[in-house]
């Protein structure tokens, strides 16, 4: 019978460390991760960021024996408890036909990654309310942007996508680690959009940038992390949620500030590009000649230059930022390291 054991201690740490390089796995903090040990060798291990399991790796040894149904069960009770109703797993491709034996649904498949859920209405669920707002009129465009905080920049890219457009859907990014709560976020979206009759706002999911499920884990160079997760969500975008609300165009805004985005607007050109979705790369908008950025607006708050971020800011979130609420935003910038305020 062997033992499960959380893998918290400096020296387990450093035993783990080693098992995940055996197996050409790369080492990220997670929220949990527990391994599996035949008296005290480590013969298997597996982690869990939220809801979403990774770095899974058995033991060439001691394959076949049902380990890696042990762990996968440890962690989808782990997060059922959590309250969530679905888990999501990102392996690699080969590991396709173990995983969908083990009741998981595959999503998108590459070359280099798989992605799969627990539900078998997961996706379909979500499709179908997105459904609702499927328009078939005319050119449909889309934004996706996280909006920490909504600034005139992003009014603007909305401005040109609705200008240009039918009707143009904007995706919030739900995940909940910016100096701007998700709820502050979509409100200030709604608000700063709100003259726009052809705009539809919908809230963040899973399914469009969600770093719960960036794949890290069994990436051999860490280089190749951003570039392969773009690749996903691109296909994620294009295969499900563009073909639902019949969406032909994608609207990003250049960033001058990230060798990242500059590589995730590149992948997205490429991969919608062969899914006949084109993707409109728009030159950020300036203020006194400087791109009008969100982590400007950040910095200016926390070094106490209110009045040069709200140079960059529409009026809506401007007042919220002199609303109670704002006001313990801005204490929470300026107590905040350079580290930290992103």
């Amino acid at each position: 019978m062997y033992s499960r054991e959380e893998i918290v201690t400096n020296s387990r740490i450093s035993e783990y460390k080693e098992f995940l390089k055996k197996h050409e796995l790369t080492y990220e903090e997670t929220d949990y991760t527990i391994g599996l040990y035949d008296g005290d060798k480590l013969i298997g291990c597996c982690s869990l960021t939220e809801n979403c399991i990774k770095l899974l790796a058995i033991d060439e040894l001691y394959q076949g024996q049902g380990l890696t149904n042990t762990l996968v069960g440890e962690m989808l009770k782990r997060v059922y408890m959590s309250g969530r109703m679905n888990v999501f797993i990102f392996t690699k491709p080969e590991k396709e036909f173990e995983f969908n034996k083990l009741g998981f649904y595959t999503i998108v498949k590459t070359e280099d990654v798989l992605f799969l859920e627990k539900r078998s209405d997961g996706i379909g669920s979500y499709l179908k309310n997105l459904e609702k707002e499927r328009s078939e009129k005319g050119r449909v465009a889309s934004i996706v942007m996280n909006l920490n905080p909504f600034t005139l920049g992003h009014r603007s890219l909305i401005e040109k996508a609705s200008r240009e457009n039918d009707h143009v859907h904007v995706f919030i990014v739900k995940e909940d680690r910016s100096v701007f709560p998700y709820d502050v976020r979509l409100e200030l979206l709604r608000r700063g959009t709100a003259e726009f009759e052809n705009v539809t706002v919908h809230e963040g999911s899973e399914y469009i940038v969600s770093s719960t499920t960036f794949p890290t884990y069994f990436i051999k160079s860490k280089d190749d992390i951003p570039e392969i997760y773009a690749r996903v969500d691109a296909l994620v975008f294009a295969k499900y949620i563009a073909k639902t609300l019949n969406i032909s165009r994608r609207y990003v805004g250049t960033e001058p500030l990230s060798k990242t985005t500059n590589m995730y607007n590149k992948v997205l050109k490429e991969a919608l590009g062969e899914e006949s979705i084109e993707v409109i790369e728009v030159e950020r908008s300036q203020a006194e000649g400087r791109v009008i950025s969100a982590s400007y607006v950040r910095r200016y708050i926390r070094e106490g230059r209110l009045e040069e971020a709200f140079k960059l800011l529409p009026e809506t979130t401007i007042e919220f930022l002199r609303s109670d609420r704002g006001k313990e935003i801005i204490k929470k910038i300026e107590k905040m390291s350079v580290s930290q305020r992103h």
